[in-house]
Formats: C-alpha cells, sequence, structure tokens
C-alpha cells in the first residue's frame, strides 16, 4: 500500500514502475544551507518579528480576513480568519517539528 500523501498521477508513476523525482534526487543531496547557530539565530528573529506584530493585534484585528483568503470565501466562511490561518499554520508547523524529531 503506498503511503496517504502520493497522489494518484506518482501512484500510477509508482505503479507504472517509473521513478519519481525526488525519488531518484533525493532531499540531502547538497548540505544544508544554513549551519545550526545560523538557522537558530534565524529562527529567534523570525520569532521575535512575529511577537511584536502579533502583540499589536486586537481581537477585532484577529477576526478581520486574512490576506491569503479571497472576499468571496470568507463572506462565505467568516472563519477563515487571521487567528484561524495563523492557528492552522503553527499546528502544521507543530506537525513537521514532529517529524524531524523522529529523524534523530
Amino acid at each position: 500500500m503506498l503511503p496517504r500523501w502520493v497522489d494518484n498521477v506518482e501512484r500510477e508513476a509508482l505503479v507504472a514502475g517509473e521513478s519519481l523525482p525526488y525519488m531518484a534526487n533525493p532531499d540531502r543531496v547538497l548540505g544544508d544551507p544554513l549551519s545550526e547557530t545560523e538557522l537558530r539565530r534565524a529562527w529567534a528573529e523570525v520569532n521575535d518579528k512575529l511577537t511584536s506584530a502579533f502583540e499589536g493585534f486586537t481581537w477585532e484585528d484577529w477576526l478581520q480576513k486574512h490576506a491569503a483568503v479571497s472576499v468571496e470565501d470568507f463572506i462565505k466562511d467568516p472563519m477563515r480568519n487571521r487567528l484561524a490561518v495563523v492557528m492552522n499554520r503553527a499546528s502544521h508547523a507543530s506537525y513537521h517539528a514532529g517529524q524531524a524529531a523522529f529523524t534523530k
């Protein structure tokens, strides 16, 4: 059984015995672009900027339409607000942090 993340095009290619680009040319062929120290510094810098911006938001600001959501979609579903989008992205990042923890 193929993993859930394999879409139909990928599934057909694999069933036909073809190789997919990311399988023939896997990650980590090149070295990491940043050292651990540089990555931690960049992480802290981005975190500080986000924290500063978020602290300036009122509840009304959080409940406004997010820039990535169209006006039409926001009218249909007002829960697609800034707070919901940020919470979703934080949850998604947390998921990947968990995946990274398993690689150690």
